[in-house]
């Protein structure tokens, strides 16, 4: 994120219909274990399935 090119290119994807979350490391916690991935988040920047043809 430090890199020049860094925010122009957010801009660049964002103007291109790219869409960001959160970030996820994936780290272990304290104890070893990992967050759970919040796939809701993942999945409510996906567009909605058009509606049905049939």
């Amino acid at each position: 994120a430090a890199h020049p090119a860094y925010r122009q290119s957010l801009v660049s994807l964002r103007a291109m219909g790219v869409r960001f979350g959160d970030p996820h490391s994936g780290e272990p916690e304290d104890g070893g274990g990992r967050q759970d991935f919040a796939w809701e988040r993942a999945l409510d920047l996906l567009d909605p399935l058009p509606p049905s043809a049939g």
